[in-house]
């Protein structure tokens, strides 16, 4: 079951001297997809798609991939993962990210910015006592910037040694009832290790759900980042945190939170709060509702974390459909005044 091959081991035995002990596996199927479809009013229609063949050669090695496209993005991913190796899984990936944003909003005939990445990780996973899972690794990343305000290309490289630990209870992943999931994560990016930037990153998520009845349930949520830069060096955006959009504060734009550039941009921070508080009731027909309140900001550095955090509230609808779970969330943004 460790080598993440079978779905299920049946072991039976006679009692007679010998006993004959029977053990009896099901396999997982070779081939496993997934696929996601959101919709927002900034980035349009977007979609994801995952597929992995698993056991092969009757090894237990398992290669993945995934493709995601959006109106200014396109994402490819692949991986290889070898099981049971030094007690846990190593997984080994490589990326291409592809996005265009514009190099002036105010005017459209300036021309558009281009961020092309690609990169590489390596990472080991070991399972630790009560249910907690070891991951640490090294991640490689080189970073070619193109705008019309470039005279050329503007190319960075950056690697980091990460660690994290996380606990993971949840009945269900993508519609969890019960349980919770708890993850801290510290990056340390030398030069020695072929990093341009020199930094110190940490990111903390807990995550809990309690049921209240049959029907109802209360989910509530808490982000903070932290991240350092050494030698009075400043991270570039794809390193800094952002928040808003549907899976952080929702109610604002996809990652529109925090400080923003002479274009008015989000340009992202060293730190980040996020907080989510949701009281959910399902009926037995799979339909549902949530009532919830998000908070949360972007901060430009660490000594700058205050109170001053962005507010939505909303009703939203909930669907545990024949293809998966299924969510709409109007929302509405709020103001609180915290008197100094």
């Amino acid at each position: 079951m460790e080598l993440g091959v079978f779905t299920r081991v049946s072991i039976t035995y006679t009692r007679e001297d010998p006993s004959v002990v029977t053990v009896e596996v099901t396999e997982e199927a070779p081939l496993t997809a997934r696929y996601e479809v959101r919709y927002d009013d900034k980035d349009g229609a977007a979609g994801d798609v995952d597929a992995e063949l698993g056991n092969l050669f009757g090894r237990g090695l398992a290669l993945g991939g995934r493709y995601r496209l959006g109106p200014d993005i396109e994402d490819e991913r692949v991986s290889l993962q070898l099981p049971a190796l030094f007690g846990g899984d190593l997984v080994a990936s490589a990326f291409r990210t592809s996005e265009d944003t514009p190099a002036d909003p105010s005017d459209p005939g300036v021309g558009t910015n281009n961020s092309l990445e690609r990169g590489l990780q390596v990472q080991q996973k070991m399972r630790l006592p009560r249910a907690v899972d070891l991951l640490f690794g090294y991640r490689f990343r080189r970073i070619t910037e193109t705008s019309p305000f470039f005279l050329e290309p503007i190319t960075v490289s950056v690697a980091a040694l990460e660690g994290s630990l996380l606990r993971d209870t949840r009945d269900f992943v993508l519609d969890a009832r019960r349980g919770s999931f708890l993850s801290v994560n510290l990056e340390y990016s030398p030069e020695a290790i072929g990093s341009e930037l020199r930094f110190v990153k940490s990111f903390g998520q807990a995550f809990f759900y309690k049921p209240l009845g049959p029907s109802w349930l209360w989910g509530h949520a808490y982000r903070l980042g932290l991240a350092w830069p050494f030698a009075g060096q400043q991270l570039i955006p794809d390193e800094r945190f952002m928040a808003g959009g549907a899976n952080s504060v929702r109610g604002y734009p996809t990652d529109s939170l925090g400080p923003r550039d002479i274009f008015g941009e989000p340009t992202g921070g060293d730190a980040t709060v996020v907080i989510n508080q949701e009281l959910r009731y399902r009926h037995p027909s799979g339909l549902g509702a949530a009532l919830f309140w998000d908070a949360g900001n972007v901060f430009e550095s660490v000594s700058a974390i205050g109170f001053d955090l962005k507010h939505s509230l909303g009703l939203g609808l909930r669907w545990s459909s024949p293809v998966g779970p299924l969510r709409f969330d109007p929302t509405k943004e709020v103001e609180f005044c915290i008197p100094s």
